[in-house]
Order: C-alpha cells, then sequence, then structure tokens
C-alpha cells in the first residue's frame, strides 16, 4: 500500500477537500466494503447506531464500498439505515477518485471492518499504513492481520462492535496506542517482504 498518515501542514487543506467534493462531515468513522453479507456492514452501522444513543459523540458513519455485489443485500444495508435513530449520521459516500483516498482514510478518527470471513483485508491494510486506530473482527483472519493493533469485537454482536467504537472514540490515548502499533505491524506486509517469502518457499520446494 502507498497509504501513509497525512502530514499536519496538509490536514486542513484537506478536510476541507473532501468536505466540498464529497460531502463528508467531520469527525467521522469510516467503513470501507463492498455491499456483499460477509463483510456485516449491516451490522457495523447497527453497532454505530447503538454508540450514538449512548455517547453525546458528534460523528458521522462514512461507508466506502460498492453496490449491486450481491442481490439483495442493497436491500439489508438501506433497511437498517431507515430504521436508525441517527441514520442522518450515516453516510453512503460517492464515488472516491483514487487520489483522495489517502486523506479519507488518514482522516477518519476511527476505521471500521468487521467481517465475519475474508480471505484477507486490503483495507484494513490500508487503514494501518494510513495511521488509524481499527475496531475489526475477533474471528477469520482479522486478528491475525491486526495483532496487537486494533480493538477486537464479536462480529455477530451489535452491543459490542458499539463499544469498540466507544472504547477508541472515548480514549484519544488508545487511539494513538493502536496508531502506533499499526504503523509497525503494516511493516511486515510490505511487496518486498511478501516477495522474499514466496521466493524462500519456492527454494523449499525445488530442495
Amino acid at each position: 500500500t502507498s497509504f501513509k498518515p497525512l502530514p499536519k501542514e496538509e490536514v486542513e487543506a484537506k478536510k476541507r477537500l473532501l468536505v466540498e467534493k464529497y460531502g463528508i462531515r467531520f469527525p467521522y468513522v469510516l467503513q470501507v466494503a463492498r455491499l456483499v453479507p460477509h463483510k456485516n456492514v449491516h451490522r457495523a452501522i447497527e453497532g454505530f447506531d447503538i454508540f450514538k444513543q449512548i455517547s453525546s459523540s458528534p460523528h458521522q458513519m462514512v461507508i466506502l464500498g460498492g453496490r449491486n455485489h450481491s442481490a439483495g443485500y442493497d436491500m439489508v444495508v438501506d433497511g437498517v439505515i431507515s430504521k436508525a435513530k441517527f441514520k442522518k449520521d450515516i453516510y453512503i459516500a460517492p464515488f472516491i477518485e483514487d487520489e483522495d483516498l489517502n486523506a479519507i482514510y488518514s482522516l477518519a478518527d476511527i476505521f471500521i471492518q468487521v467481517g465475519t470471513s475474508d480471505g484477507f483485508s486490503i483495507p484494513i491494510i490500508d487503514a494501518l499504513s494510513a495511521g488509524v486506530a481499527i475496531v475489526t473482527s475477533n474471528l477469520s483472519v482479522f486478528p491475525e492481520i491486526v495483532g496487537e493493533a486494533a480493538v477486537l469485537v464479536n462480529p455477530y454482536d451489535t452491543e459490542d462492535i458499539s463499544q469498540g467504537i466507544k472504547k477508541l472514540i472515548d480514549s484519544p490515548e488508545l487511539r494513538q496506542e493502536k496508531v502506533a502499533l499499526g504503523l509497525e505491524k503494516v511493516k511486515n506486509y510490505s511487496w518486498p517482504k511478501a516477495a522474499g517469502k514466496t521466493i524462500e518457499i519456492y527454494r523449499k520446494i525445488l530442495k
């Protein structure tokens, strides 16, 4: 990934750009995932709505992810949003240009992805690289991807998801701790390292 934390001198200009170009409101929680069932976007939304109900947080939830990938699941997500008490704070963003993605990640207060299963997660790697504190699933590949650099929650339990969000939002110190751990963890996912491991596997096979 080419993502990285934004330099402080760029923050205000990038904030203005995201507001004017995409209608994003600060502060926000970021969810990046296609709208398909195993990404569990509907429960992430429900968890966020519960969090809003138990806090005085001004946060918006910004969802990046394409529709029309799974028959009927768009309707599930739209149904959950329509029933949410804080639906005005749940925003499915328009298409984001590649040049603005680093800013979208880096300026989020936290990143959330609570899938029930996956083979890997490029958005989580991008979030680690961009210096964002993460809430993710305690199942499947997610704990291995993030190590200690995230708050882990039960993806089937919306109360647990809401508490994971609250834990990070309420504690800037914990966010900074997770960000620092994430920037170290993501060094394990560089292309040179991946290539080196692949070569090592081939060497073992050839021997």
